[in-house]
């Protein structure tokens, strides 16, 4: 058996398992073979930001332990970044060479766990960390969990609250994905416990985020409380790393278009009052310039996302009556089939995806070129995380121009995130890695 038919055998085509399991490492007894192997996949190059961020990271690490959130530009890789910092500490920081590495890994959504899982393993099969490791998604812990070499667990912070008596040693590395969720009393509670009440406290604590200026002060406060107040970036992407980015292709260019034909919309008063919306959603005018958008734009690959499940499905039904390929997911879709709607999406056999909520943030999807926004949106964050749907560039496989189409106060906030983001009150202890 060659090589390649190893690897198949320990990567399965389509397969949500790590192939980095005990049962799976049975395969090759031979140490060496392994080694090989991984020298043989495909390698994982960091781009220049991101090896900034991996060699300050493991400094600071060598010579103390860390509390702090990571920021990067959404669809610029904090994942990939997170991922292979994690794996090369255990290798090069003493204090984790020497035992059985536990890595806590929480994100608040199942395909956010996936794609951590599938960094891990890029970052691995690399070459990068230990010779042996093992990744596991757990959604519930009923029984003691054994380490008995470097380990990762994936969890959502709901298992996470209810596992630290269930594991057989201490934690060495946290890392919580989508950490401005932190802000909010039950997360914030469970790292705090994690964190600052731990008898041995991890020796690297890293919060992931896009967007760590929240607009609400109190919640501002929480989040920098929860990482020690510092805030790590890079130097290297400069003072605005959105433009530089979109220099470099790394960032697709994002053009803000109007819906065409939709009415003058009112101004509602209150945020999140959802019946004002809805109606407002459902006036006929309105509902034929959505379609009309969507069927005008053949060429694109685009995510629509809709205000609740009700229009969501009605949005989807109409259009499949037209002949789109279109799929629909929320929160409440199985997660296989998600998954399985992701794949076909990313694989350009389906073109349209209606959501609810489900994809404003993390979810990794490269093929798409256009993001639709049927109602108003009062969050220039949650702006932020939508369009970041869209914005991988041609440098890590997305497209070298998105459209995002928009209503009401939509471009306004496109223009400030991009190029006039306003500097928000903050106690920020920026920590640049150089």
């Amino acid at each position: 058996m060659d090589y390649k038919d190893l690897l198949a055998r320990l990567v399965p085509s389509g397969s949500l398992t790590t192939p980095i399991n005990n049962s799976n490492f049975g395969i090759i007894k031979d140490i060496n073979k392994i080694i090989e192997l991984r020298r043989w996949g495909k390698k994982f190059i960091p781009l220049y930001y991101q090896k900034e961020l991996i060699d300050g990271i493991k400094k600071i690490l060598g010579n103390d332990r860390l509390n702090c959130l990571l920021s990067l530009p959404t669809g610029t890789g904090k994942t990939i970044t997170a991922a292979t910092t994690v794996l090369e500490s255990i290798v090069s920081v003493s204090e984790l060479n020497k035992k059985n590495v536990l890595i806590l890994w929480i994100a608040p959504q199942k395909e956010l766990l996936y794609q951590a899982s599938e960094a891990f393993q890029s970052a691995w099969w690399s070459g990068i960390g230990p010779s042996s490791f093992d990744i596991k998604i757990i959604e519930s812990a009923k029984r003691i969990i054994h380490i008995t070499r470097p380990t990762c667990l994936l969890l959502t912070p709901i298992v996470a609250k209810n596992i630290k008596n269930k594991l057989s040693k201490n934690i060495d590395v946290l890392i919580f994905d989508e950490a401005h969720h932190v802000a909010a009393e039950v997360f914030g509670q469970m790292w705090h416990e994690y964190v600052f009440s731990a008898d041995d406290k991890p020796h690297l604590s890293l919060g992931l985020s896009a967007t760590p200026f929240r607009n609400n002060i109190d919640e501002q406060r929480k989040l920098e409380n929860a990482f020690d107040n510092k805030l790590l970036i890079t130097r290297s992407l400069g003072e605005n790393p959105i433009v530089k980015l979109i220099r470099d292709g790394i960032l697709s260019v994002p053009k803000y278009k109007k819906i065409e034909g939709v009415p003058k919309v009112f101004i509602y008063k209150q945020r999140g009052d959802n019946r004002t919306i809805r109606n407002l959603i459902l006036n006929d005018e309105r509902w034929t310039a959505i379609i009309k958008c969507i069927r005008n734009n053949v060429d694109k690959q685009l995510i629509v996302f809709a205000l609740d499940r009700l229009h969501g499905k009605f949005l989807t039904k109409h259009l499949k009556y037209l002949n789109e390929s279109v799929e629909y997911v929320d929160g409440d879709t199985d997660i296989r089939i998600r998954y399985g709607v992701f794949e076909r999406f990313r694989n350009r056999e389906t073109r349209v995806i209606v959501n609810v909520s489900l994809m404003i943030e993390g979810v990794d999807c490269p093929a798409a070129e256009g993001v639709i926004l049927t109602y108003p949106v009062s969050s220039n964050i949650r702006i932020q995380q939508i369009i970041g749907r869209v914005l991988r560039g041609p440098a890590i496989g997305g497209t070298k121009n998105s459209v995002i189409y928009g209503i009401d106060q939509s471009k306004l906030w496109l223009e400030q995130l991009l190029y006039k983001e306003k500097q928000v009150e903050t106690g920020w202890e920026y920590k640049y890695c150089v």
